[in-house]
């Protein structure tokens, strides 16, 4: 017997009785809804009529199947079995139990998802050669009168205008994939909010925030040399080497003043306050900043300086115990200061770094400390105090810096609306802070988190588990 075909004896039919096939199971017997077997959708009455294709894997729930060629088991067209027309006369009981069929996909024990009855494998469709029908049946496939051998050619010949339709229309699918993202990217370049709105809720229009969504896989940086570059040193080769080394999978990019200035004017196009105040800004120092906070808005991902080195990959941020979905940024604390002095170094009691930030694309940090750094440079650009002290450290805080910088998040934590949370937040709620805290959706990491081995205000060594990137602080602005 060629291929799968299984004598089950014989069965009495239209035509009278004749040899009796396993055609493939039935998975119900409620609902009636076949589980295994090729081209046959639903068993509603004793009696169905089967039309069944060269290649069942190639059957659809919403085609009608004809065809005189079964298939079983595929591939080998050596496996062909004729049948010029196949008809279920009953559903018997299955005459192989105990036969391992390797196409039998019907498990006793699970529930029929159709109509909750208990599957069973035991049934069988069963169906008949029926070569000696009427002419009537046999002509309704085309094949009257032609030897095996014959079929067995057309089969073959329809076998490869089906692959080669399938393959034309898989090109075609790709196509339209292709023209479908071309067409996105339009629109997306085409998007502009109203010329009505603020500042900020035209930044929220252009990059809408979705704390559900993924942590892009991206990581940023930027210095005013290239890696090219002879300025670029052997340290910032490593600490760059490494964060692609131990993150493989992520996009690495690293822009120098020229590219970076090329992005923000693609990324903010629409926004020409926002490009304005980035041009404006007197100091590259202060640029570097408000670029980070500008591509992290727009493409969401990791920013770390080139004097960085990480320690471990980004991943290991977050606790087990805390969702990645909960969570939109992520920083760490820079300054925690245990001296009554705090205030000849720092400008914050408690600051938050800047140096590495981790955040979704759109959050409504980014959104404020983009629009305040604007706001600041455009007002004194009106005012004719654009002078900047690059000595200053405290020049930079104001800024565009950890002072700044750290306002905003306060002022996110204590906005009921944006961060739903009733209670004053202030710095005491972080300071001598030893393990990870989660705040509204922002992950607020200790201090030896981004600033291992410094000795002081309460930082381990680099070998600490929560020591995940080390900065050289080498004031990168004075080079």
């Amino acid at each position: 017997m060629g291929g799968g075909r299984r004598h089950v004896g014989s069965v009495e039919t239209e035509y009278g009785r004749r040899d009796a096939l396993v055609v493939g199971s039935i998975g119900c017997l409620s609902c009636r809804l076949l589980f295994s077997g090729p081209a046959i959708r639903e068993i509603g009455h004793q009696t169905l009529r089967l039309q069944l294709f060269p290649d069942y894997s190639q059957a659809s729930s919403n085609q009608t199947w004809e065809s005189p060629f079964f298939v079983w088991p595929r591939p080998s067209l050596s496996a062909t079995l004729p049948i010029n027309y196949v008809s279920v006369e009953k559903i018997y009981p299955n005459p192989l139990r105990g036969y391992e069929n390797k196409h039998s996909q019907a498990d006793p024990a699970s529930v029929c998802e159709h109509c909750g009855d208990r599957r069973r494998a035991d049934p069988t469709i069963v169906g008949f050669d029926a070569r000696s029908a009427p002419g009537a049946k046999s002509r309704r496939l085309g094949l009257s009168g032609k030897s095996n051998s014959e079929e067995l050619e057309i089969a073959r010949k329809l076998n490869e205008l089906t692959e080669k339709l399938l393959n034309e229309q898989e090109v075609r699918l790709k196509k339209l994939e292709q023209d479908r993202q071309k067409l996105e990217k339009q629109l997306s370049e085409l998007r502009r909010p109203s010329p009505e709105a603020t500042l900020r809720e035209r930044l929220a229009y252009m990059f809408p925030y979705d704390q559900n969504r993924k942590f892009p896989a991206y990581i940023w940086q930027s210095w005013k040399y290239g890696l090219n570059d002879a300025n670029f040193g052997p340290r910032y080769k490593e600490g760059e080497e490494q964060w692609a080394l131990k993150n493989p999978g992520f996009v690495h990019e690293l822009f120098n003043d020229d590219t970076s200035n090329a992005l923000v004017h693609y990324l903010y196009m629409h926004m020409p306050e926002v490009v304005k105040a980035y041009e404006l800004l007197p100091h590259i120092v202060l640029k570097m900043d408000f670029f980070r906070y500008l591509i992290l808005f727009a493409k969401g991902g990791v920013y770390a300086d080139v004097d960085t080195l990480p320690l471990q990959p980004i991943p290991n941020w977050i606790p087990e115990n805390v969702d990645p979905s909960e969570i939109g940024m992520i920083i760490g604390i820079q300054s925690d200061p245990d001296t009554p002095d705090w205030r000849k170094f720092f400008a914050r009691r408690l600051q938050f770094a800047n140096w590495v930030i981790q955040a979704k694309p759109g959050h409504p940090i980014l959104r404020e400390i983009i629009a305040t750094v604007t706001e600041e440079t455009l007002k004194r650009a009106k005012e004719g105090t654009l002078d900047f002290d690059a000595a200053s450290d405290f020049s930079i805080m104001e800024w565009t810096g950890a002072g700044v910088w750290t306002d905003v998040i306060f002022k996110y934590f204590n906005d009921y609306v944006l961060s739903g949370i009733f209670s004053k937040v202030t710095w005491k709620d972080f300071t001598k802070l030893d393990v990870p805290k989660l705040v509204s959706d922002v992950l607020v990491l200790p201090i030896t988190c981004f600033s291992p081995g410094i000795g002081k205000m309460g930082a381990h060594d680099a070998d600490h588990p929560l020591a995940f990137v080390k900065h050289y602080s080498e004031h990168l602005f004075r080079q």
